[in-house]
């Protein structure tokens, strides 16, 4: 006998969905991300990130909606370096929240 159903799994209200490119694990197994902070310099910035939707990461504490992770040219950066605002472009989305699932 089979059976064929769709389980739901729940939406997290404060969950972002953020490119894997732009999380980094250390050694010990902690997640990070740089981000361009208030000031215009790149930031470390500690994160929690649950499980990876597709090619993005469910990061559940550590950024807000709004916060630009930089995903391009890591190896080039350090934090505090200044960092120049990219154009906008069609493969540059801000970060945003996943949508329910019906």
């Amino acid at each position: 006998m089979y059976v064929r159903a769709i389980v739901g799994t729940g939406t997290r209200q404060s969950g972002l969905l953020v490119p894997q490119q732009g999380i980094a694990r250390d050694p010990k197994g902690h997640t990070t991300a740089m981000v361009v902070g208030q000031d215009g310099k790149v930031e470390v910035r500690p994160v929690r990130v649950s499980q990876a939707i597709g090619d993005k990461w469910l990061v559940e504490d550590g950024l807000a909606a709004g916060d630009k992770v930089i995903v391009e040219g890591l190896q080039k950066i350090q934090p505090g370096a200044p960092c120049k605002r990219p154009r906008p472009g069609p493969s540059r989305q801000p970060l945003r929240r996943p949508t329910p699932q019906p």
